[in-house]
């Protein structure tokens, strides 16, 4: 599940497509030592951390977390985009609550609103081959009873832009925490967000490849 198997190569032309892989995790148990690789050492005042790592021992951690049942897999989208062009993708649930201000009993009426994740990434190659990302991911969640009076809803937010190789992994990520009934912070579980950026070859060169 957490493996990047894919035809790639070094990149021929700046339209090239490139293949994205992503994957949104919650850590259940960040002082785990997996956890803790993919983490890094971040101090937890900070909110964010970048590390570059090998796809494939990024996919053992993840997968050891997994047999230890200390990770959530929130979504794991796909991307196909060409260079120098951009994509957008929504992972949302609808939910519905009364319209109380509307002076409507619960029961009578309903008002959708979504929560979820929104992943928006820009694509581009440079003169020497990389692979640009501008990634725009952002996260909605419910963080208490969505009848009192107005539901609230926490948002996570990373913006970053980043130079890969072609095959190249980056792990972003942080600790979340929402703003309690008594008016203070309570820690929640680390998130992180995992994508793997591949230039595809095109078919003829693959085929060749294969002769």
């Amino acid at each position: 599940m957490f493996r990047v198997e894919s035809p790639a190569g070094a990149p021929v032309a700046s339209d090239q497509p490139i293949l994205i892989k992503c994957w949104s995790v919650d850590l259940l148990d960040p002082t785990d030592p997996d956890a803790a690789a993919l983490l890094g050492d971040l101090p937890r005042r900070m909110a964010q951390v970048e590390g570059r790592f090998d796809p494939d021992a990024i996919a053992s951690h993840l997968e050891s977390l997994d047999a230890k049942q200390q990770l959530h897999l929130r979504s794991m989208p796909m991307i196909i985009v060409r260079g120098g062009e951009g994509a957008t993708i929504k992972i949302t649930e609808p939910i519905d609550r009364p319209d109380l201000q509307a002076g409507l009993e619960r029961g009578e009426a309903m008002f959708p609103f979504e929560v979820g994740e929104r992943y928006e990434v820009q694509t581009a190659f440079d003169d020497d081959g990389f692979i640009l990302l501008d990634i725009n991911y952002s996260r909605e969640s419910l963080t208490g009873d969505i009848e009192e009076p107005l539901p609230s809803v926490m948002t996570c937010r990373i913006q970053h832009t980043v130079r890969l190789r072609s095959g190249e992994s980056i792990v972003l990520g942080g600790w979340r925490s929402y703003q309690g009934d008594a008016g203070d912070r309570t820690e929640e579980v680390a998130q992180i967000v995992v994508l793997n950026a591949r230039a595809l070859l095109p078919v003829s060169m693959r085929q060749s490849a294969a002769r």
